[in-house]
């Protein structure tokens, strides 16, 4: 069972979320990206970010 509040935090956020990245141009899960790339985003310095978006490196390549 779930609670009332965690069913609001899902309607409000997970779904909106979840179709988002159904639409992309290759779809992919959010689970995956929560797991395996926002780390990426959030853990890396920006410097490092921009020149791996510059130089279109993969995350073993960074």
């Amino acid at each position: 069972m779930v609670s009332k509040e965690a069913e609001v935090l899902l309607n409000k956020f997970v779904k909106q979320v979840e179709t988002t990245f159904n639409n992309l141009p290759k779809p992919l899960k959010w689970q995956s990206f929560l797991i395996h790339d926002l780390i990426l985003l959030t853990d890396i310095p920006s410097n490092v970010q921009k020149a791996s978006v510059k130089h279109s490196l993969n995350k073993a390549k960074i």
